[in-house]
């Protein structure tokens, strides 16, 4: 899927938008206290797949880019 950039708009390293995303989280657990509630399981067994796949795909760019000529 190609996605065309709007005016205007921001690119972020990889890095960076999990610090984002990080901090949300912890923000957004904050804010909501005992009002939060578990996650059903088949969408928790989606996240931790996603999770897998996001460190899968970050340690193959680190191996990419070591063996790239400097």
């Amino acid at each position: 899927m190609t996605y065309l950039p709007h005016r205007g708009d921001v690119q972020i390293s990889h890095v960076h938008n999990l610090a984002l995303c990080k901090e949300i989280g912890e923000r957004l657990g904050i804010s909501m206290g005992q009002m939060s509630i578990e996650m059903p399981p088949h969408l928790m067994m989606l996240m931790k797949r996603l999770r897998d796949e996001n460190s899968r795909s970050v340690q193959t760019l680190t191996l990419v880019t070591r063996l790239l000529p400097s």
